[in-house]
């Protein structure tokens, strides 16, 4: 799942608001699941003061569609290299 980066502001402020998060990351998770007919376990704790294997965790990059053709066409599946 992925979230805006200021839900960790917030996340920070309220544990109710962090209870809603976690669940609504099982939910959208389990819809994709299902499509399988497996289920994701609501069984979570989250974790304080973890350290990730190599300092700070990589940053997810999310592909949008934009209206820019240049942009569009930028997709590396689509073009052949000459490799």
């Amino acid at each position: 799942m992925v979230f805006h980066s200021d839900i960790g502001n917030f996340l920070l402020t309220s544990p109710d608001f962090k209870k809603f998060v976690a669940d609504t990351a099982i939910d959208g998770v389990n819809r994709v699941l299902s499509e399988h007919k497996e289920k994701c376990s609501t069984d979570y704790k989250i974790l304080k003061n973890l350290m990730c294997k190599g300092g700070e965790p990589g940053l997810l990059q999310v592909k949008i569609e934009t209206k820019n053709p240049l942009l569009s066409n930028a997709d590396v599946d689509k073009h052949e290299t000459k490799l």
